[in-house]
């Protein structure tokens, strides 16, 4: 699953780092409507990132508005990351862990 071009690049690598927890959480294939949830908040976590590192350099030039904007940006960036994990995570949950089980379970008697 692709996010991103190249995942060799510093991008990539931290997409990756980010989603495998998921994708082991999914059994290690994520299922197709949990795709685009996934790779959606795997960017979001890179671009908070980029936003922290721009924080910290406005911070480091004392420029009072950027810092404030920066960090109203982050805040709503975090409450979409942590709402999109949660969702992640309860798909995840929800998948059966034992497929031979499952399908053992339902199989008709008779």
């Amino acid at each position: 699953m692709r996010a991103y071009p190249n995942h060799h690049s510093r991008e990539g690598r931290a997409y990756r780092a980010f989603a495998a927890p998921f994708i082991e959480a999914f059994g290690g294939s994520v299922p197709s409507e949990a795709r685009t949830l996934l790779k959606l908040a795997g960017r979001l976590s890179i671009h908070i990132d980029e936003v922290e590192q721009e924080l910290a350099r406005a911070r480091a030039r004392h420029r009072r508005r950027d810092i404030n904007r920066l960090r109203r940006t982050l805040a709503g960036m975090t409450s979409d990351l942590r709402g999109m994990m949660n969702e992640l995570r309860a798909m995840a949950e929800a998948q059966p862990k034992d497929w031979a089980a499952l399908l053992m379970k339902e199989r008709p008697h008779g």
